[in-house]
């Protein structure tokens, strides 16, 4: 279940970029799974990555990239993400 350097965190952020509306650990994990090719079915699994996203985005909070929602656990891609050029 290793991943490489940073991958965590790109592929939380893609997520949230994406997503249309604040979203919850768990699904995180799940669009993180489906991502890199893991079972969604194994509930272990799941477990880790869900804290593993957990931890991704407590640290990527206190960089300023995401924020946590005031709706119970939702999290949201902070607006600096959006504009941010990428040259």
């Amino acid at each position: 279940m290793g991943s490489f350097r940073g991958e965590m965190q790109r592929f939380v952020l893609g997520h949230l970029r994406t997503a249309k509306e604040s979203a919850i650990t768990l699904e995180i994990a799940y669009a993180v799974m489906e991502g890199r090719g893991l079972d969604t079915n194994d509930e272990l699994a799941v477990i880790i990555i869900r804290k593993r996203v957990g931890a991704c985005l407590y640290e990527l909070r206190r960089k300023g990239f995401v924020k946590a929602s005031t709706s119970g656990g939702r999290w949201l891609a902070s607006s600096s993400l959006f504009s941010r050029s990428r040259a």
